[in-house]
């Protein structure tokens, strides 16, 4: 049986995950599961877009009527779509975002619009779909959004905020406790005298549980002798001033 000393770097990491701890789920909102590992696959449930609208500012138009002019018959906004349908030789203003009115197929820009009298006019031809985002065309739903199992990167907020649920189940986060023992120890920032080192691997090993996606319980310091540092991973198991941790 190989000793001790004999296990390489790559098995250590077998035997840890084969004996990690598997902790309970729980539902966060979705704007807090950036670092959070999914428990199961998160699907989209409606499309983004949720329906045409328009990528610019300007006019709804269809595109068989131009170049030309055309009359300007309403309104589409953000937050308020058009009242009615766009006909043959008529056009709506448009703001980017706004759901693009029935009839229309095109968005002409306002810079390459003239404007006169409710009346608008372009010289150039536009083809079908020219600045119009459609529905669907970021997000269908029952897209895969987040695989059970991986941890949501911070990017993946907005779509899951956009096209998900409003809460995601999650694995909780790990608590771990940190031990930093020796006499030779002073605080950071403080003056080492001879012999004595300023504590670096506290905070550094610390700012690694933070960044793997941990919750440092707590952080407990030691002298170099034998009592001491048992009762202080007593205390920290035992969750002292606080819950016990995982690791």
């Amino acid at each position: 049986m190989a000793g001790v000393h004999d296990v390489s770097f790559e098995r250590a990491l077998v035997l840890v995950r084969e004996h990690a701890a598997v902790l309970p789920t729980q539902v966060v909102a979705v704007g807090a599961c950036a670092g959070r590992r999914a428990t199961h696959d998160v699907v989209a449930r409606r499309d983004h877009p949720a329906y045409d609208n328009s990528a610019m500012d300007g006019y709804a138009v269809r595109a068989a009527d131009l170049p030309g002019r055309v009359r300007v018959v309403g309104e589409s906004r953000a937050g308020a779509g058009p009242a009615g349908r766009i006909a043959a030789g008529e056009a709506a203003r448009i703001s980017t975002g706004a759901p693009l009115p029935p009839g229309a197929d095109a968005v002409l820009r306002s810079e390459d619009a003239v404007e006169d009298g409710g009346w608008v006019s372009a010289g150039e031809a536009l083809a079908p779909g020219t600045f119009v985002r459609l529905r669907g065309g970021d997000l269908r739903a029952g897209d895969l959004l987040l695989a059970g199992g991986e941890v949501a990167p911070a990017h993946a907020v907005a779509a899951l905020a956009a096209a998900g649920p409003a809460e995601i189940e999650c694995r909780r986060r790990p608590r771990v406790a940190l031990l930093v023992t020796g006499d030779e120890l002073v605080e950071p920032g403080a003056a080492a005298g001879f012999g004595q080192v300023v504590d670096a691997n506290g905070p550094g090993v610390a700012a690694q549980v933070v960044a793997a996606g941990a919750e440092l319980a707590a952080v407990a310091r030691a002298p170099d002798d034998l009592t001491a540092p048992v009762e202080a991973v007593g205390g920290l198991l035992d969750g002292a001033g606080g819950a016990p941790p995982d690791v």
